[in-house]
């Protein structure tokens, strides 16, 4: 059973390598971007005290190469399932079960890779859980006292990993349901409270001595106590969880209830046929009580990640489906026998199952469609703005798209205005020293772009304050405004503080304003480049297409006049993906399907080269060599969007 897992291991590891998106999402953003500031250095990432051993051990990884952050991540999780695999094992005596617990675990966490690629850091948090788990149940299996205590330590790091973790108490539960009250859960015990002060002592040192930007979660200023910030963080969870489940009245626990009925629901109608094999074994008299008891206590300290956290979302609580699977497995053993006499009508019955399981699965299109659609415009701005924005170049997004800074490689904010949206909004409204600091930041960086994919600013208002002068340049998901003057300019003075009220008002006339000047002048430049090109300069007509092209007004002739300029420059392969474009638009376009008609044949002729598998098997040191020098802190080529490292 051993060797099936195992290969049930790979097999998932090959699947999550196979279906990560092109483009990087936030969260893979967001976990390199720390890297920029404090690299290797551990203490550093104590300034982000909610979560600072899973940011440090993402920040590493994907700070270096996506590539390297995004194989070292699914290696994480295959070497969960294996640990999770052979502590159950030992926790029930039943390789079966344990094969369904761990062979669970795999299978929700590779729909979830399927429903949409991403990380979180609470994976980090599963993985030590898991071998904490599995240090306590081959201590308790050797009657190691200084074997628990070791394993505990280990298994303490998933509070490091994110505070909200409960699961570095299942190995406490598991000693207790084996020896109760003895010296191996004092041990334990100790563990968990020698790491709690070794916790605290390092956030205490990285808060007085790592030479951060600003501390995590709009927490400004250097000279303030430790427990001030800490206070000001705890009163921005307040806030947040007011933003997420609040109404005209305030906080509503009703808002809260229909958020975790309808969280619940979707995700648990995957599970439901797990859940009920669960549900029976509790009423087997083959499995020990102790076993029931455990594992219901296994799913309780997994659903007070749920209550403290006041989030019901599969991440949540996805670990939790572990203890189901070992229950499961327990109850398909037991009932074995019965499996056998009748097993025409139980399987007839297990596929309906099975497949209403999978018609559920299928209707979670939620998440695929929000974060494909993210990814996707996200991708379109970096597009738009690559060989635009230079590594010393600032960029400022207002919104929650750190990957925009990570895909571009430009310098970005300090990390007190990353989160603009909810974040930053908070400490605008309360901290005088905060709001200062944000006009210095705009007045000192003087950002290039500013990009807007929240859309609750007042552009104008900003601008006064600050002293600058932005220029809408692309309209979309995203707008793009470009930086046209500034203090050097003349065009005015920053202000020492502002009205953060008159900033959150959205300003939508100026928009429509410049919308409509935005059309009109792309109209114009695109005539003005079609006469360029009937002129013979293809290349400055091409030139002027690219100003058209960063617009984004959908000028319906835009794609079809780029390619006569490419074909003209003797660019037919870029040519033809461009008159494609146009073609998949207005497909009636005669005039652009003969010219790609014509561009098809030509390339045809003159294609040479290699079979695709013999180009792939050359290629291949090729990707080794980068991959390696990735893990050496080397060159990023391998990544499509490769991070910069900045200060």
């Amino acid at each position: 059973m051993t060797g099936l897992f195992l290969l049930a291991a790979a097999a998932f590891l090959l699947l999550r390598q196979r279906v990560w998106q092109v483009s990087p999402t936030s969260h893979e953003g967001f976990s390199a971007f720390p890297f920029r500031f404090l690299g290797d250095k551990p203490l550093g990432y104590f300034v982000f005290f909610p979560y600072p051993l899973a940011l440090y051990c993402s920040a590493i990884t994907y700070g270096r190469s996506r590539l390297l952050g995004n194989f070292c991540y699914d290696l994480l999780l295959t070497f969960t399932g294996i640990a999770l695999f052979l502590a159950g094992s030992r926790i029930t005596g039943s390789d079966f079960a344990a094969f369904c617990g761990g062979g669970l675990f795999y299978a929700a966490f590779a729909a979830r890779q399927l429903l949409g690629p991403s990380i979180h850091l609470e994976a980090y948090t599963y993985f030590f859980a898991a071998l904490g788990l599995l240090g306590v149940a081959l201590a308790l299996e050797h009657n190691s006292t200084l074997g628990v205590f070791a394993a505990m330590l280990v298994a303490s790091l998933s509070f490091w990993s994110k505070l909200t973790a409960r699961e570095a108490l299942w190995p406490l539960a598991l000693v207790f349901f084996q020896r109760g009250l003895s010296v191996e859960l004092l041990a334990a015990c100790a563990a968990l409270g020698l790491m709690g002060v070794l916790f605290l002592w390092l956030l205490s040192l990285a808060h007085r001595h790592v030479p951060a930007p600003c501390l995590f979660f709009g927490l400004p200023g250097r000279n303030e106590p430790l427990k001030v910030r800490l206070g000001r963080f705890l009163a921005y969870q307040k806030h947040e969880l007011a933003l997420h489940y609040g109404n005209v009245a305030g906080f509503s626990w009703g808002n809260i209830l229909r958020q975790a009925r309808a969280e619940l629901h979707k995700n648990l109608g995957v599970f439901f046929p797990v859940a009920g094999l669960f549900l029976a074994h509790l009423t087997l008299g083959a499995v020990l009580w102790e076993t029931k008891a455990l594992l219901l206590l296994f799913l309780a300290i997994t659903a007070t990640n749920c209550l403290t956290r006041l989030s019901f979302t599969f991440l949540s609580w996805s670990v939790g489906v572990f203890p189901l699977g070992l229950g499961a497995g327990l109850a398909l053993e037991a009932a074995a026998p019965l499996l056998a006499a009748h097993w025409a009508s139980l399987g007839a019955l297990a596929a309906l199952a099975c497949g209403m399981s999978a018609l559920n699965y299928s209707a979670l299109t939620y998440w695929t469609d929000s974060l494909t659609r993210a990814v996707e415009y996200t991708r379109h701005t970096v597009l738009a703005l690559k060989g635009r924005v230079l590594p010393q170049d600032h960029v400022f997004c207002n919104g929650l798209d750190v990957d925009i800074y990570y895909s571009l490689g430009c310098q970005s904010p300090p990390v007190a205005f990353l989160f603009m949206r909810y974040v930053a909004a908070f400490y605008l409204r309360g901290s005088a020293d905060y709001r200062r600091e944000f006009v210095g930041y705009f007045r000192d960086s003087q950002p290039k772009y500013f990009i807007d994919t929240a859309k609750d600013l007042d552009l104008d208002y900003l601008e006064a304050i600050t002293g600058l002068r932005y220029r809408l340049v692309r309209e979309g998901y995203a707008h793009i405004y470009l930086l046209e003057g500034g203090q050097a300019h003349g065009v005015g003075q920053a202000q020492d503080d502002f009205d953060p009220a008159r900033l959150y008002a959205w300003n939508g006339a100026r928009h429509q304003r410049e919308a409509q000047e935005l059309r009109q002048r792309a109209a114009a430049q695109l005539a003005q480049a079609q006469e360029l090109l009937a002129q013979g300069d293809a290349a400055g007509a091409l030139a002027l297409t690219e100003d058209v092209l960063l617009s984004n007004t959908g000028l319906p002739l835009l794609r079809l006049v780029r390619a006569k300029c490419l074909m003209a420059l003797g660019r037919g392969a870029v040519a033809l993906v461009e008159l494609r474009l146009r073609l998949g638009g207005s497909p009636e376009d005669a005039q652009a399907r003969a010219l790609a008609e014509k561009l098809e044949e030509e390339l045809a002729a003159t294609a040479k080269g290699a079979p695709p598998l013999l180009v792939s098997l050359k290629a291949f040191p090729a990707r080794l060599k980068t991959l390696w020098t990735g893990m050496n802190g080397g060159a990023r080529a391998f990544d499509p969007l490769p991070l910069r490292r900045g200060h």
